[in-house]
């Protein structure tokens, strides 16, 4: 699951959850991965989810991702 905090309240909700829906794919890539699936993303509050960060708002995207490299960096 990829977790966005949100930091600043005025922006509206149709665009926090566009932003999360563009940038799932560069999260999952960033960390090593390649996106399979993503589900819609989700406003959710802070306290409930696991990186969060202290933020009393969230916006989650659950994905089906897959390695991009094996563990001796070999291309999967």
């Amino acid at each position: 699951m990829a977790v966005w905090p949100v930091v600043d309240d005025t922006v509206a909700l149709d665009d926090l959850l566009a932003e999360a829906r563009s940038d799932v794919r560069d999260v999952a890539w960033r960390h090593g991965f390649e996106l399979v699936a993503a589900g819609s993303p989700v406003l959710r509050e802070g306290r409930t989810v696991a990186g969060s960060g202290g933020a009393e708002f969230v916006v989650t995207v659950s994905a089906f991702v897959r390695a991009r490299t094996t563990e001796l960096g070999v291309p999967a």
